[in-house]
């Protein structure tokens, strides 16, 4: 019998379970897949998560690159920003380094990791919580969803599909063997590039000795998809032959309802749809809420309904209105392109430099739009 099990070893699960280890508790932590294992992302982790991991967690050993400068453009407008500071706004890495180096984290505080567990079946009474592949079972009194957004834990115990999900292509671009080297003018800093698609955006991560690059869109359904991102791709100049390794994807830009926990189970990261809804960056989200369910589980001393009462009222203080305030701003760069083209080419220097601060973690949604004075898009777009 385990204190908690935890279901995802991404910055969610090895957060929370970093965090139970510490306060004493027995945690279990299940992956699917053995370490390392790739994992389809951007690989870009914010200032603002770095802050959440704190400064006892060295990245330097999972670092491809640190940038302080970025690119912003706006298509239609017509507009490039650059942004910089004197610290790293965005930190490069591969997942499967950066997340086998947070799993390693928990583990050397005391939890246990079993990779290759693949979850089939959670069975609950009013003492335990069974989860079993159909050959082998783990009991717990806590039950952590940290397994994405096309995880197993909340079809499992009933939830419907979370319907705020929005397609995404990442692809990773390497020079091909004998070709020319560098991979041109695209790999120079991060790039954002709103309008790349329809109501969405493109980017270019710069790594090592790759690009990762990709787009999205709000729209859930969007035919020629892959024909938006062969467009993107052809305008970032890439020079001489280049190999691709392409991953289609999911990216939850909403909540998965208006619950977060039931029954010993709480749902973290992107499991629970907690997702940057203006950038789609789900890490910073993913450590946040791990942290915050462990906090929950540890101080509600195995009280069910007080762990997920505690959870939710802490992510109510601390992530749910965030979010809400970027779905304000995200409805104005995605929905109203012409409001969009107007308000960039006024204060568009303004507005990337607090979506700066934003990344870095010493501002927030919240306070852009209590600058502005406003509490909607509608009154954003006014005043702008």
């Amino acid at each position: 019998m385990h204190d908690v099990i935890i279901i995802g070893a991404g910055p969610a699960g090895s957060s929370a379970a970093y965090e139970l280890a510490r306060a004493g508790l027995d945690v279990l932590i299940l992956e699917k897949e053995p370490f390392p294992r790739y994992k389809t992302c951007g690989g870009g982790v914010t200032g603002r998560a770095r802050r959440l991991l704190g400064d006892d967690v060295d990245l330097s050993s999972v670092v491809e690159r640190e940038c302080r400068e970025v690119e912003v453009r706006f298509v239609d407008a017509g507009v490039t920003l650059q942004v910089e500071r004197a610290a790293p706004i965005i930190t490069m890495t591969m997942r499967d380094r950066f997340d086998l180096l947070l799993a390693e984290r928990a583990k050397a505080e005391g939890a246990e990791l079993v990779t290759g567990f693949r979850v089939t079946g959670i069975a609950r009474d009013r003492h335990q919580i069974t989860v079993s592949n159909g050959g082998k079972s783990y009991r717990g009194r806590f039950l952590i969803g940290a397994d994405g957004a096309t995880g197993s834990v909340a079809r499992l115990i009933g939830r419907p599909p979370n319907k705020g999900v929005i397609p995404a292509i990442e692809t990773e671009i390497f020079p091909a063997p004998g070709g020319d080297g560098m991979l041109g003018a695209a790999g120079a800093v991060p790039l954002f590039e709103f309008g790349a698609v329809p109501s969405g955006y493109g980017w270019v991560f710069p790594k090592r000795a790759h690009l990762s690059a990709g787009v999205l869109t709000t729209r859930r359904r969007f035919r020629n998809f892959r024909a938006e991102y062969a467009r993107f791709e052809r305008r970032l100049g890439l020079s001489g032959e280049v190999r691709r390794e392409e991953h289609g994807y999911v990216i939850p830009v909403r909540p998965a309802g208006r619950r977060f926990g039931e029954d010993g189970v709480l749902l973290v990261g992107d499991a629970a749809g907690l997702v940057d809804p203006l950038t789609a960056e789900g890490i910073s989200c993913a450590i946040g809420s791990g942290q915050l369910a462990a906090r929950a589980i540890a101080e509600a001393k195995f009280d069910r309904e007080k762990a997920v009462r505690l959870y939710e009222d802490l992510l109510s203080e601390n992530i749910l209105g965030e979010l809400k305030a970027a779905r304000n701003l995200a409805r104005l760069l995605y929905r109203a392109p012409r409001l969009r083209t107007r308000i960039v080419r006024e204060i568009g220097d303004r507005l990337a430099d607090a979506l700066a601060s934003v990344f870095l973690g010493t501002s927030s949604y919240r306070n852009i739009m209590a600058s502005m004075r406003v509490t909607s898009v509608v009154e954003f777009a006014t005043r702008a």
